[in-house]
């Protein structure tokens, strides 16, 4: 991900090619009566004009818009598909009746006929498939929206899979995009929309994934690039691309063939644990975005595929697997100092300091500079106390009623909505928006507290000995106002005494004596603290600095018997 600004916006471009008009209009269409329909019965009538009866129906208008929506997007395909693969994962927000109609869109796509790919592989490759592979199967394993996949093998014998461009899909991507950046346009009379999102910012960076899926010589590189990631972890597959038949249209990778993660029945036939699988696949995505920094973006079902074991026994927690990647076009990368900041957040979250998470949402820009840092920070600690560690499941049955009690407890800061969406965390949000509902499909019961505790934990001692110094320039200034707080006691003692606020107290005063022990108490504290700090000090530096280590603890020793021979002597 990039935070260079960047030049492009949704002002209209060139019209699109005479083939295509039609295309852009019918889908322009689409939207512009969607969300007519959107305003008119989800807003104006139940909210504006206090009809309730309205709501009733709302299940079975989303169904049957949702149903016109993947019919459309099956019959013209392109970037609709991608729009409806996100949606139809989004299972964790998105009701039934939306994400099911939806569903389809993963296999759907009509095929293009195979004259026109045998055309697409002679002007890739330079040949006809017969004269390249030993066996081609003309009818495709899948067919997605940019391309599709057939089944082969090469004269040496190696089965292969060969993933084949869409002829003339450049084009229409182009006219859909052209389509969005219009409902962008729509969407920025929406002020509250407006306000919290850069729309052109946010659409250049769609736009630009997009264009960079359609280069399968790249796709091939970032292939090789997250099977390095993963090269010390055998329950992780990611098939190798056949670099001499590779162009920017055609791609050729090893044949690695498993169950689809979402074919539940099939894993269970298998013994495969649906439960481990969301595990795993939760796991992998911790160790990506906040480790390698660089992410596997599109985690739809049609990506993710499981192999199961079959020679192992399966005890009751399943077999043994091994988790495939394929379709490398759309991958995330996460600057070192963004993950930085967003282990940072992990470990604030296990930790409660909310007022770190305010800080950092501020560092990532997903709040702005003006927000009530307070208040947020109270928001937050409300949501963590009702909603922290529950499940998918119980988090998609909260009441709505719930929900409202939430929004009236926070009205003025909701009113002010001090929160944004960062331009550069747009694969990053579409990504984890995917993967939560992929999860919940696998295991409603699954937590994803249970794996995010351990592993903010591993991040936090991984991060300890890498910033001893860091570390320890902290305890030493925390250690510092400690040690001062029986001094700056002694002052507020005598301002109250001699200053402004005025205190009388007489030497038989039962308060100076409790002034006193307080202070005395006060003084111990900092000694005990002074000598904790020292042993964990001289512990955190002892791998990296030996010496400053021993001279620690050293003083440690030291203060210890101070401490003794001054409890002793009175």
């Amino acid at each position: 991900m990039d935070d260079t600004s960047r030049t492009q916006n949704t002002t209209p471009g060139p019209p699109p090619p005479k083939g295509l008009r039609r295309r852009y209009w019918r889908l322009l269409f689409f939207f512009a009566r969607a969300f007519l329909s959107l305003w008119v019965y989800d807003f104006v009538l139940p909210r504006v004009l206090r009809l309730s009866w309205v709501r009733a129906g709302a299940p079975a208008r989303h169904e049957r818009l949702a149903v016109q929506f993947r019919e459309l997007a099956v019959e013209l395909g392109g970037v609709m598909i991608k729009l409806g693969q996100f949606l139809s994962a989004r299972v964790d927000v998105l009701p039934p009746e939306v994400t099911a109609p939806l569903s389809d869109l993963q296999d759907e796509v009509p095929p293009v006929p195979w004259p026109l790919i045998e055309a697409q592989i002679v002007r890739e490759l330079g040949a006809p498939p017969h004269e390249i592979f030993a066996e081609f199967n003309r009818w495709p394993q899948a067919s997605a929206s940019l391309g599709q996949v057939h089944l082969a093998r090469l004269k040496e014998g190696e089965p292969v899979a060969v993933k084949v461009q869409r002829p003339g899909i450049r084009a229409i991507i182009e006219t859909d995009l052209a389509v969005l950046s219009q409902v962008i346009r729509w969407l920025k009379w929406i002020g509250f929309v407006r306000r919290r999102a850069d729309l052109d910012a946010l659409y250049a960076e769609f736009a630009d994934s997009l264009r960079a899926e359609l280069d399968y010589v790249q796709e091939a590189a970032n292939a090789r690039r997250f099977a390095e990631q993963f090269a010390d972890d055998p329950g992780v597959c990611v098939p190798t691309p056949v670099e001499a038949l590779t162009t920017r249209r055609v791609l050729v990778m090893e044949r690695i063939e498993g169950i689809k993660i979402d074919n539940y029945a099939a894993l269970e036939a298998a013994g495969v644990s649906r439960r481990a699988v969301a595990r795993k696949v939760f796991r992998t995505y911790l160790e990506q975005i906040f480790v390698d920094g660089f992410f596997h973006a599109d985690p739809h079902p049609g990506n993710l595929f499981i192999l199961p074991d079959e020679t192992a026994p399966h005890p009751g927690e399943g077999r043994p697997f091994v988790l495939i990647f394929v379709d490398f076009g759309m991958m995330g990368e996460i600057p070192p100092d963004v993950r930085r900041r967003l282990g940072d957040v992990l470990i604030a979250v296990i930790q409660r300091d909310f007022q770190r998470l305010v800080q950092l949402a501020k560092e990532l820009h997903f709040l702005l500079p003006t927000a009530n840092d307070d208040e947020v920070a109270r928001a937050f600690e409300r949501l963590f106390e009702r909603f922290y560690g529950l499940s998918l499941g119980e988090l998609r049955q909260i009441q709505v009623e719930e929900i409202a009690r939430l929004v009236a407890e926070f009205r003025s800061l909701l009113y002010q909505f001090p929160f944004q969406i960062p331009q550069n965390f747009i694969l990053l949000g579409r990504c984890l928006g995917i993967l939560s509902g992929l999860a919940a499909g696998l295991d409603p019961d699954f937590n994803p507290v249970e794996e995010i505790e351990p592993f903010a934990r591993r991040l936090l001692s991984e991060a300890a000995p890498a910033g001893a110094a860091e570390v320890l320039q902290q305890l030493l200034e925390w250690l510092a106002r400690v040690w001062r707080l029986p001094e700056e006691l002694e002052n507020t003692l005598r301002f109250m005494r001699t200053g402004t606020v005025t205190v009388r107290l007489t030497e038989e005063d039962p308060l100076l004596s409790h002034i006193a022990g307080v202070e005395e108490a006060v003084r111990q504290l900092a000694d005990a603290l002074l000598l904790v700090t020292l042993v964990f000090a001289g512990w955190l530096t002892v791998g990296s600095v030996p010496l400053v280590a021993w001279i620690l603890w050293g003083l440690a020793i030291v203060l210890g018997v101070h401490l003794v021979m001054r409890r002793l002597l009175g």
